[in-house]
């Protein structure tokens, strides 16, 4: 009996553990140590001294206790961080009120009037304001701030933001209500219900998950936001926490340790409502069927 000829293994230095290469893990762990490791080294330095942030980076002792009230009460002179705190809130909330519920109510339009002229061009028009680069909107938005008298304001900054974040929130959206059950809407317009009531009380509770995660990513990206802000917004007591940041580096001196101890506050509450919610901005952007895009 001939002998059974085997086929030789493959000789590879990535074996596959239940799916997952050990190169892709490699790629994924490094990944995530640049992520992490910038986010630790802001902490770390928020708790040492000035000079021995620039002398000893990565060194062990010469620690400050006082960075933090240095920064929350203003450092050299300078804005308090709790004036950056209060614009970056009302500056955040108009812009999301005013963003997600238009951006929602437009996705549902478009889904629902989806094969018109007018909806294609719309829809367009809403994927082209996302490719668009950045500085081609900033100027016509400087230009309308400034007409209206908006500028320097919290709520002109948040307007200009909820123009950024509606056609995020529509590209997004429209994929949840692409898939919504007609039958639903049909049976409650059999009810008696009109089309605002159906959309509130029928359709949004069902995709909620998909607007919690729209909510996240827009907070996200007008908080940290820093190119529009720096524009629109000049007066010292007007600034959001991204760009009040910068005003922690003085012309001479600079107060390293109040301005890690500053960025390390400004980005806890985000980091922490993102790592709260991030099991709905996983799943509901996965179950919308839309690629992940950050507004423009």
């Amino acid at each position: 009996m001939a002998a059974t000829l085997r086929r030789p293994l493959a000789s590879t230095p990535w074996r596959r553990i239940e799916g997952v290469s050990y190169l892709w893990f490699a790629v994924v762990a490094l990944w995530t140590l640049l992520q992490v490791v910038p986010l630790l080294v802001i902490v770390y330095s928020s708790f040492r001294q000035s000079n021995a942030i620039i002398s000893q980076p990565f060194g062990i002792g010469h620690y400050a206790l006082g960075n933090y009230p240095l920064a929350w009460t203003g450092t050299l002179g300078g804005t308090a961080f709790t004036v950056y705190l209060r614009n970056s809130l009302t500056i955040t909330a108009v812009a999301i009120v005013l963003g997600v519920s238009s951006g929602t109510l437009s996705a549902y339009g478009l889904s629902k009037s989806a094969g018109t002229k007018w909806a294609r061009v719309l829809y367009g028009l809403f994927v082209l304001t996302i490719a668009m680069p950045y500085e081609i909107i900033v100027i016509p938005l400087y230009l309308l701030l400034n007409r209206f008298g908006l500028l320097n304001s919290d709520l002109g900054a948040g307007f200009a933001y909820a123009g950024l974040v509606i056609p995020f929130t529509a590209v997004i959206m429209k994929g949840f209500f692409d898939g919504f059950p007609s039958d639903l809407i049909e049976a409650a317009r059999i009810d008696g219900a009109n089309e605002l009531r159906i959309f509130w009380r029928i359709v949004i509770p069902l995709v909620k998950g998909g607007v919690i995660a729209v909510i996240i990513i827009s907070i996200v990206y007008v908080w940290g936001d820093v190119e529009l802000g720096i524009i629109i917004l000049t007066l010292p007591t007007r600034l959001p926490l991204a760009v009040g940041m910068l005003n922690f580096a003085a012309q001479y001196e600079t107060n390293n340790g109040a301005l890690f101890a500053g960025l390390t506050m400004a980005i806890v509450p985000v980091v922490s409502l993102y790592l709260i919610f991030q099991r709905y901005v996983t799943r509901s952007l996965t179950l919308g069927a839309v690629p992940v895009a950050r507004p423009v």
